[in-house]
């Protein structure tokens, strides 16, 4: 069975491409058949980031069947979620927001939040950095970072942040400064 990755209702950068990396990170490395979805439509920011790596945009999700394997990313807040997922198996939850206590669980899942920045951040502590990821991996993770940082400028950046986007834009020749310039006027556009 394919495990559905999904975050919040209102989607951002960090939502859509942290559940494309655990997707992959859960396909490729895990060999555990996982997919990208999202509960909202995209927001401009996030349209140029998936626009501009040439990144499908994941399917809306659908009705969560009695016991489907899912993964949640970027919150932990029931009422951010589904309002079925307690049909659904949680598998995972991966977050970098504080606990909220209200979501439950009908057997034990891997919970990880962490105070990172993103939970691509979250993602990349937890072991992708010691894999070979594909350019477009590389280049989600350091979206995802500079969009909740707004480039390194809230004071929610740790030092691990800005590590992770300097190893793999070193790695893979990205330039964070270009890449936060485009992000930046995409958000900022009105029409």
């Amino acid at each position: 069975m394919t495990y559905k990755v999904f975050g919040h209702k209102n989607p951002d950068t960090d939502t859509i491409c942290s559940a494309i990396i655990a997707a992959w990170y859960y396909t490729e490395i895990l060999s555990l058949p996982a997919q990208a979805y999202r509960l909202g439509e995209l927001n401009k920011e996030t349209e140029y980031v998936l626009k501009t790596f040439g990144i499908d945009t994941p399917p809306l999700l659908g009705a969560l069947s009695e016991g489907e394997p899912v993964i949640i990313v970027d919150t932990n807040n029931a009422e951010e979620l589904p309002d079925d997922i307690k049909k659904a198996s949680i598998v995972a939850l991966y977050d970098h927001h504080k606990l909220y206590g209200n979501l439950t669980s009908a057997t034990p899942m891997d919970l990880t939040i962490r105070p990172l920045a993103s939970t691509a951040s979250v993602l990349a502590e937890m072991g992708l950095m010691d894999y070979e990821v594909p350019k477009y991996i590389a280049q989600l993770i350091i979206a995802c970072v500079i969009s909740d940082t707004l480039h390194f400028r809230s004071p929610t950046t740790t030092e691990d942040d800005k590590g992770i986007v300097s190893e793999l834009c070193h790695e893979h020749g990205i330039s964070a400064e270009s890449l936060a310039e485009g992000m930046f006027a995409a958000k900022s556009d009105v029409s």
